[in-house]
């Protein structure tokens, strides 16, 4: 299938608009034609820039968390995309957007980061594995959902690693700030490092239950947290009670 690159239209289907994700999203925009299709903003979202905005669709969903947005099969149909893309295999929202492109016989990209069944995604299991294999491509932010794809998708070609996931940029300078503040804060403890937004599907509760234990046992370990989030709070309370 030939599609002229200066022309191509994409259509982009996202659960939020989180802010970590704008600069690729922002970067798609330089280089292509895409609309984007979200489910909802995320708490921590204070705007969304400009160029991204004018080319952003909220939709309203129900059933969440398996975002169910009625409108998005019309805007779908209605645009005639030569391009569609997805995430999350849990929402409804993606399997719209899979059998939309297949209709239409056009390429489907699923853009998944999921590396384990989750008590939910074990229903929809069957279902699950079409896509993966059907999908024109698969991307993946890293090595365990590149594995976990590999089980899904009969054919494995088509599966491309691209962190996605954080907007720091990693330098020398970086590494040696960070081998310095390891030295100058902890000097010779083990050092475990969670550093992502304090919710409850994250597991961070576990984490604090799991060094509290080791604690006991080992004198130079240290749980180091970095994030906000709903659970902050909770989060705070639990390690003073451990601690």
């Amino acid at each position: 299938m030939h599609i002229k690159m200066t022309r191509i239209k994409i259509a982009f289907v996202h659960n939020y608009c989180i802010h970590y994700r704008n600069p690729l999203f922002e970067n798609l925009l330089r280089h292509f034609n895409v609309d984007f299709y979200f489910a909802g903003m995320y708490k921590t979202v204070k705007r969304i820039p400009q160029r991204l905005k004018r080319r952003s669709h909220i939709l309203r969903s129900i059933a969440n968390p398996i975002f169910l947005s009625p409108m998005l099969v019309v805007y779908l149909l209605k645009k005639k995309y030569d391009i569609y893309i997805a995430s999350d295999m849990q929402t409804v929202n993606t399997w719209i957007t899979f059998i939309v492109a297949k209709l239409l016989r056009k390429p489907f990209i699923l853009w998944e980061e999921r590396w384990f069944l989750t008590k939910i995604s074990k229903y929809f299991w069957p279902l699950m594995k079409l896509i993966y294999s059907k999908a024109d491509a698969v991307v993946v932010p890293g090595k365990k959902a590149y594995q976990f794809a590999t089980l899904c998708r009969s054919k494995k070609d088509g599966i491309f690693i691209a962190p996605n996931a954080s907007v720091l940029t990693i330098t020398n300078n970086a590494l040696e700030k960070a081998v310095n503040l390891k030295q100058s804060l902890f000097k010779n403890k083990f050092v475990v490092l969670y550093f992502g937004r304090l919710v409850e599907y994250k597991g961070i509760k576990y984490v604090i239950e799991a060094i509290a234990e080791l604690e006991k046992q080992y004198d130079k370990i240290f749980l180091l947290i970095v994030g906000d989030g709903p659970l902050r709070k909770e989060l705070k309370n639990l390690v003073m009670r451990f601690f």
